[in-house]
């Protein structure tokens, strides 16, 4: 394993232009991923040089748990691609969807060691440019920045299902990040940039997400009773969703508010039937799952063109990946996350965290994302929750694997 030069290393995460260019080449626009063939190959190099160069930041450190579960998740997806569709292009595909993760966990466990402010100021600033740029798109191009025979209009970022969780990501960052400085403006404003891109897209799965986060955000301030803003609260219900919503179709008996108050029909823009055969190809093949697979092949399971490419579902996504043994080890990962935020739920930074991820939760309960590495860059910062918690001075020796005493806490 390589290991880096020490003070090269320290002086490239020091600066929150670091942490810019690597937000914005692994959150690559859907633009130029889908339309622009020559910047998307370079995007592809400049990952894979900054995969490369944040392994030799990480030199011989051992992983911890989370970074454990994560490599089974990645495994479990690779094998059993490997195993149902052979040596194809379908690997490439699965490592698409790994290696982003994978250098969005290195990136934090590195910056959290080496300094938490130029990580949040470094993320925070290119999600707020991703935002301001995806809402210009939004109104120069109210149809779509995509060719006519597009299904659904996309912007810079992609699907408006795409841009919520960029907002829920710089939310998260941005409200870390003001922790550190007087002028706090900026980030009102970056909330109301979110609300008019929601308004525009009138995507009704964002606004409950944002809606959600702003209301459970504004409870955790007045609220004294701060457990039930815990990680295992928050994972319960979208298990309970999931059962009740996708499986169970709780929505038929609102029939009424669904069709005359939230404007959808009963099938829920075609979920209904999307979760049926999704419930359909998991009974033939329970166990194993399928792989990650192409657009086609997803087609043969759940015909219907590019809008039926995912189970929009994040935990059906999951069993028609590898089964029941990657569900489980995705919430095992989740609630290893949990055992570290739910013991510092005195903190508003913590809660703000779990209710953050909540929202990923609500959206993941009825749309499958593009862009799932936001979940897991959030993901990672709520698992190190206890060295975000600490003063810059503590900080440099803590790598996640050790406890240290918590010196920054909210009131003290």
């Amino acid at each position: 394993m390589l290991v880096f030069n020490k003070t090269i290393k320290n002086n490239i995460l020091k600066t929150p232009l670091f942490y810019f260019i690597v937000i914005t080449t692994f959150f690559e626009p859907y633009y130029i991923k889908h339309y622009t063939n020559l910047f998307d190959n370079i995007f592809d190099i400049g990952n894979f040089a900054i995969l490369f160069l944040l392994f030799c930041f990480r030199g011989k450190k051992k992983p911890n748990l989370f970074e454990g579960f994560f490599l089974c998740i990645c495994l479990l997806m690779m094998a059993s691609t490997v195993f149902h569709t052979g040596i194809s292009m379908n690997i490439w595909k699965c490592l698409k969807y790994i290696w982003p993760a994978f250098s969005m966990i290195l990136m934090v466990e590195e910056g959290i060691e080496s300094n938490k402010k130029q990580l949040f100021t470094g993320t925070y600033t290119a999600f707020y440019a991703c935002m301001v740029i995806n809402l210009i798109t939004q109104i120069m191009f109210p149809k779509g920045m995509c060719p006519p025979e597009c299904r659904e209009p996309h912007y810079w970022l992609g699907h408006d299902a795409d841009a919520a969780l960029f907002m829920l990501a710089g939310a998260v960052f941005g409200y870390l990040s003001i922790h550190y400085r007087s002028v706090k403006l900026d980030y009102l404003i970056y909330w109301v940039i979110c609300i008019i891109s929601c308004i525009i897209s009138r995507y009704l799965t964002s606004v409950f997400m944002l809606s959600a986060v702003a209301i459970l955000s504004l409870l955790s301030l007045k609220v004294h009773y701060v457990e039930i803003f815990s990680l295992k609260n928050a994972m319960a219900l979208w298990i309970l969703g999931t059962l009740i919503l996708p499986i169970g179709r709780i929505h038929r008996l609102f029939s009424n508010i669904v069709v005359n108050v939230l404007h959808k029909s009963m099938d829920l823009s075609g979920r209904t039937y999307i979760w049926d055969c999704a419930l359909e190809a998991i009974k033939k093949s329970p166990l194993a799952g399928y792989g990650v697979l192409s657009s086609e092949e997803f087609y043969l399971l759940i015909p219907g063109g590019p809008a039926f490419s995912s189970c929009h579902n994040y935990l059906m996504e999951l069993v028609m990946w590898a089964g029941p043994v990657l569900l489980v080890v995705f919430l095992c990962l989740v609630f290893v996350v949990s055992q570290k935020t739910d013991q510092h739920l005195d903190d508003h930074r913590i809660r703000f965290i779990n209710i953050i991820i909540f929202g990923y939760f609500i959206g993941l309960t009825v749309s499958t994302y593009e862009m799932r590495t936001a979940l897991y860059l959030v993901l990672a910062l709520a698992y190190y929750s206890e060295a975000l918690l600490q003063s810059d001075g503590e900080i440099n020796q803590y790598t996640g694997r050790q406890h240290n005493t918590v010196s920054t806490r909210a009131g003290e």
